[in-house]
């Protein structure tokens, strides 16, 4: 292994949650594949001691570098500073409370060198609750290059892409692509979505490979634990979709063929309505943060016929996305898998 530049960097953001954090770590070193660095950031959490006590009890192998951070950063810009501490090929930015599959990083590094030219490679993930019981599966069943406008505008769209196929937090991305667009402090919560989003615009190459590389934790009980997921609060979640909408509108640099369908009421139903559309009382919180001519389109939709149907269709027409994305075979192969996944 190269000491200087590592093939992959693994960037733990890393807050209030030693157990986990601990889990995280060591889903890392079990793995068969050495050419990688490990790099924590504590963001000036409260139990900062036991998150460093849980760092050096594995040792000080030249693998693992710890920050502690004298103030709190958020999150957003804790990933910029482990983005600016990388000293790798790839970096992968790993939650705290996620854990990596034993065969991931070599399982990437393989693909990587049959398919070398993207920038992003997103992967398959399985869903486990507070307590690692499994939930679902979530991932493509052959390699996906998302390189035309279909591919690209369904990205945009956040419906079936990321999640369907591939995480919007966790991802391999090749080293300087997110130093030339760090994650965003203004898009609340979203700042993860967000970065696949700007990547869209500035046409970086993405490609989604077919296995299952990570355990995402995904809270059932907010209750029952300190630290749930901030994205189980679909209210942040919503602003965060109407600041990144903001953001887009402005983009500058998009092509005029981006720009022109983010401003339809089509992508509007798409990025921002149809989570509301399903839960009448999460629509009627979320009207105070909506401008004026937003709660007013928002209201039509509601009374439209039109858009009535385009809701209740709403999972027939992701799954012919797929399909324009896979193709059907593989499309039925992913949706059976998930289906059959849930079930059990």
């Amino acid at each position: 292994m190269s000491i200087e530049i590592p093939f992959f960097s693994i960037l733990i953001p890393s807050y209030n949650r030693p157990d986990e954090l601990s889990r995280c770590i060591g889903s890392i070193i079990v793995g068969p594949f050495e050419d990688y660095e490990i790099i924590i950031s504590d963001d000036n959490s409260p139990r900062k001691s036991e998150i460093e006590a849980v760092v050096q009890s594995f040792g000080s192998g030249g693998k693992i570098r710890f920050y502690q951070q004298a103030s709190n950063l958020k999150e957003p810009d804790n990933k910029n500073f482990l983005v600016n501490q990388a000293r790798g090929q790839f970096n992968i930015i790993l939650g705290d409370d996620d854990t990596l599959a034993k065969e991931a990083l070599s399982y990437l590094y393989n693909y990587i060198d049959i398919e070398p030219k993207s920038d992003i490679y997103g992967f398959g993930y399985r869903v486990v609750d507070e307590h690692g019981g499994h939930l679902s599966v979530n991932r493509s069943s052959r390699s996906v290059h998302l390189e035309g406008h279909v591919s690209r505008l369904k990205l945009l769209e956040a419906g079936l892409l990321p999640m369907a196929i591939f995480h919007p937090a966790t991802f391999c991305c090749r080293a300087g692509v997110e130093k030339s667009l760090p994650y965003s402090t203004q898009v609340g919560i979203g700042e993860d979505l967000f970065f696949l989003l700007e990547a869209v615009l500035n046409n970086y190459s993405i490609t989604v490979v077919p296995k299952t590389l990570f355990n995402w934790r995904k809270v059932q009980d907010i209750a029952s634990v300190k630290q749930g997921n901030q994205s189980a609060e679909y209210l942040a979640s919503f602003k965060s979709k109407l600041l990144m909408y903001e953001r887009l509108l402005s983009y500058s640099d998009a092509p005029q063929w981006i720009a022109r369908h983010i401003r339809t009421m089509d992508y509007r139903f798409k990025f921002l309505y149809v989570e509301l559309l399903r839960d009448d009382a999460f629509s009627d919180a979320t009207e105070h943060v909506m401008d004026v001519d937003m709660v007013k389109e928002l209201s039509s939709i509601k009374a439209s016929f039109f858009w009535k149907l385009k809701l209740l269709l709403i999972r027939f027409s992701r799954f012919f996305d797929l399909v324009s994305l896979v193709g059907l075979p593989h499309a039925l192969l992913t949706l059976t898998a998930s289906y059959s996944d849930r079930k059990n």
